[in-house]
């Protein structure tokens, strides 16, 4: 059942190498494009246990990895987000494009759900670059999902960071 509920199979599928991290995704405001977010690690469902071998080569891409003011950690970039030079952002560019097979991806909308509402035209920052999700490619992606309408039985892990705090949750548009 829990099977169902990762978004990238691909490291367990082709027996990949060892799995040294579990998160979610999480969409954060974009501080470049006031109309988009950029698609991060949420750092709040997030299990890593890395190997001694993988723990050496984090800190060598920290230490050697490329990083511009306008594009964040690595070659692509998502450009400027709240914690883009932060563990935050070192480890999306670290699980996206240095290590992309020893990571599990599980559902955002089941594993750290915020209960935020979606627009409709929502575009994100991603490691493939601009996604549109009101485009195919964006309605087929698993990144696109409104997560505001998962039910709350099915929600395993639900992240309160979006309110701010527990009590300021709930009203409007909110899932919590």
């Amino acid at each position: 059942e829990v099977y169902d509920l990762i978004t990238d199979k691909s490291s367990t599928e082709n027996g990949g190498n060892s799995i040294d991290a579990v998160f979610s995704w999480e969409h954060v405001p974009s501080l470049i494009n006031p109309n988009a977010k950029a698609s991060v690690v949420n750092l709040s469902f997030l299990v890593i246990r890395p190997s001694k071998a993988t723990f050496r080569n984090l800190i060598s891409t920290y230490q050697s990895s490329p990083f511009a003011a306008g594009k964040g950690w690595g070659m692509i970039g998502r450009g400027s987000f709240p914690g883009w030079m932060t563990s935050q952002g070192f480890l999306t560019f670290y699980y996206d494009e240095v290590a992309n097979g020893s990571k599990v991806e599980m559902n955002r909308c089941y594993f750290g759900n915020t209960g935020e509402k979606y627009p409709t035209k929502l575009t994100l920052f991603t490691n493939g670059g601009k996604l549109e999700c009101a485009s195919s490619a964006g309605a087929s992606s698993n990144q696109c999902n409104d997560c505001n309408h998962a039910k709350l039985e099915d929600i395993y892990v639900a992240d309160l960071s979006y309110c701010l705090a527990p009590w300021e949750c709930g009203g409007g548009d909110a899932l919590f």
